[in-house]
């Protein structure tokens, strides 16, 4: 899909205008759903800047990278000759390191929990880390729009989209 990435003055701005754009892409492609967009509703409104907000203050700004964008298991192999990985089909654009742990995120895969592991050992989780579940899983919400456009005979994504929804903490009122 045409990923419209414009830059803007926070990651929070950034992710909610790229799930937005796949939102829509959803509706177009695979026709209106008004559970669908209760849901995306109450993520533009509450989720999003809960989750995305403190990432960034006053005092600590986000420093973009250029991420993968599309980093799963089926974009990924090993030279057998070199033993070194190789990463292809990518979806790059400058944007926050760990949206790229959202495939490899809590219950997504057999071995994340030691891909995570590995990873952090190197970068630390981000603050709030009591929210870092919820945040990865903010960011797998993406993947699964993305996923139920090319795909529209397929509606486990749309269901993907709902669960992984429900697996985030209740929003506080």
């Amino acid at each position: 899909l045409r990923q419209d990435n414009p830059w803007t003055d926070s990651w929070e701005n950034f992710f909610a205008h790229a799930l937005r754009r796949f939102f829509e892409i959803d509706q177009s492609v695979n026709g209106p759903s008004s559970e669908i967009a209760n849901l995306c509703y109450g993520i533009f409104q509450s989720v999003i800047p809960r989750l995305l907000g403190p990432l960034e203050n006053q005092v600590q700004k986000l420093k973009p990278c250029l991420i993968h964008g599309d980093l799963w298991p089926g974009n990924l192999a090993v030279n057998t000759a070199t033993k070194r990985v190789i990463i292809f089909d990518a979806c790059s654009f400058w944007g926050y390191n760990e949206y790229d742990l959202a495939e490899w995120g809590p219950s997504q895969l057999k071995f994340s929990h030691y891909i995570l592991e590995q990873y952090h050992m190197y970068i630390p989780r981000s603050s709030p880390k009591d929210e870092y579940d919820d945040i990865i899983r903010l960011y797998f919400l993406r993947f699964n729009l993305h996923d139920s456009a090319p795909f529209p005979s397929l509606p486990v994504y749309r269901k993907r989209f709902i669960y992984a929804f429900r697996r985030l903490k209740p929003v506080p009122r």
